[in-house]
């Protein structure tokens, strides 16, 4: 009775074709490599050797083709999670500092009169930190220029288009200060 033989044509397809059906793929080729043991003593040592080489070469084109494509794959991952760190710590700014602000403006609408109350700092939705210079008093927001005060509206990430009045109409808004004494 005669044993299957390997056939290394089919043998080179399916390591060609791996990564169209992977499973199905690697059981026809184990099969494939089973035969091995089932070839006569006389087959031709330089078709084997042809046949291994060829195997090779195909075996190395695949590995390179898969190394290229996981290290295009790792990059983009790499991206991706940049992105979404740096969205996710955004978002996280933007949500503690509103936190923040709203306990600062609750105890900055106490302030009924330029001499009575210390203001609570806003802090910045890009940082979540305590804007820098931010008027530690009633009189000190009363007194900025209207250039500071655009400064401080941009810090917020508020509109800074407007009259003088509207501008400051909106930055004590901001910080809860709307009855001056």
């Amino acid at each position: 009775m005669d044993q299957p033989q390997p056939d290394f044509s089919l043998t080179l397809e399916k390591i060609a074709a791996i990564g169209q059906d992977f499973s199905a793929k690697c059981v026809d080729l184990g099969y494939q490599f089973s035969y091995c043991g089932n070839l006569p003593p006389n087959a031709s040592a330089n078709e084997l050797a042809a046949a291994i080489t060829e195997l090779k070469n195909t075996v190395v084109q695949i590995n390179t083709t898969l190394d290229r494509k996981l290290t295009d794959l790792d990059g983009k991952v790499t991206r991706h999670e940049a992105t979404m760190n740096t969205s996710f710590n955004e978002l996280k700014n933007r949500v503690l500092s509103g936190e923040l602000n709203a306990v600062a403006r609750s105890g900055n609408s106490k302030a009924t009169h330029k001499y009575h109350r210390d203001l609570l700092p806003l802090h910045s939705p890009f940082t979540a930190e305590p804007i820098p210079g931010f008027p530690r008093t009633v009189e000190e927001l009363q007194n900025l220029p209207r250039d500071g005060i655009v400064e401080f509206l941009k810090q917020l990430d508020l509109p800074t288009q407007g009259s003088p009045e509207v501008l400051e109409g909106r930055f004590k808004a901001a910080c809860g200060v709307l009855i001056l004494g």
